[in-house]
């Protein structure tokens, strides 16, 4: 079984979510390099200063952005994750365990990408 691991965010992922999310949220950052007037491709484990970029590890997103519960129209809705052996990928969703109804699902071979993905649904939906 191959597995997709992707600890933090990459530049692209960074660059959207530096404009939806508090920034106090990173917990990483990548540096500027002011030579080739770009970000560097490897991420730092510490939070931003200055110029750099900011960056979210895996658990800052699972813990720190991504809600455990939301509320729409009186249901709760929980936050599920599901790994997938058949097709190696992540089922990141709400449901509410009421009514089994799914609120919004997100499938991706990474669960950083299921959580990116999720992020920008969650903020489309204004729930985040």
């Amino acid at each position: 079984m191959e597995s997709n691991i992707k600890l933090c965010t990459d530049l692209k992922q960074s660059e959207k979510l530096k404009k939806i999310l508090p920034l106090e949220t990173a917990d990483m950052s990548y540096d500027w390099f002011i030579i080739g007037k770009e970000y560097s491709s490897i991420p730092q484990c510490r939070k931003f200063i200055d110029d750099e970029l900011p960056c979210w590890s895996l658990a800052a997103l699972l813990e720190g952005v991504l809600p455990n519960k939301i509320v729409v129209n009186h249901l709760g809705y929980e936050k599920s994750c599901i790994f997938s052996f058949s097709d190696n990928s992540w089922y990141l969703s709400y449901y509410n365990d009421v009514t089994f109804c799914t609120l919004v699902a997100i499938i991706k071979e990474s669960l950083l990408d299921a959580c990116y993905e999720m992020i920008l649904e969650l903020h489309k939906m204004n729930l985040l």
